[in-house]
């Protein structure tokens, strides 16, 4: 009997580890989105165009390349530089965007919000900012300082 209680509990042990390795693994990286802002009239205005300027870090805070950036509806419209960098000019014909990060891997992203140049009072005149920090294990809370050395 207990031989047999012994048993089972090593396969109930066995199957239960596996199951947890089996999520672990699958549980790749996330783009968690660090900071967002609008930038002003005034900060556009010396511009000829409007743009959203997307940058991408790890989680030592070294620049990301070569991450595409997607809207929600699975245009890719970017991609960052050698500096974790990309600008991406904004479409002043009415449009709206929000993006994510998007890579080889699978890693999922949080999205940005919606942004457009089309606002009261300066049409026209809106342009955009965000940080997105790579999480190598999407489970883990996010652990930086690199919002106290890039702020």
């Amino acid at each position: 009997m207990k031989r047999a209680f012994f048993s089972v509990f090593l396969i109930l042990a066995c199957l239960g580890s596996s199951i947890l390795l089996s999520q672990r693994a699958h549980a790749v990286g996330k783009y968690c989105l660090a900071w967002w802002r609008e930038r002003g009239y005034y900060d556009s205005a010396q511009c000829s165009y409007v743009t959203m300027n997307v940058w991408g870090w790890d989680e030592q805070g070294n620049p990301k390349s070569d991450v595409k950036i997607y809207t929600t509806w699975g245009v890719q419209i970017g991609n960052t530089g050698h500096d974790g960098g990309a600008e991406i000019i904004i479409d002043v014909n009415n449009q709206y965007y929000d993006l994510k990060c998007v890579d080889n891997m699978g890693s999922v992203s949080d999205v940005a919000p919606i942004m457009t140049s089309q606002r009261y009072p300066c049409w026209g005149h809106y342009s955009y900012e965000m940080g997105f920090l790579f999480k190598s294990d999407r489970t883990a809370p996010a652990r930086s300082t690199l919002l106290l050395t890039v702020l």
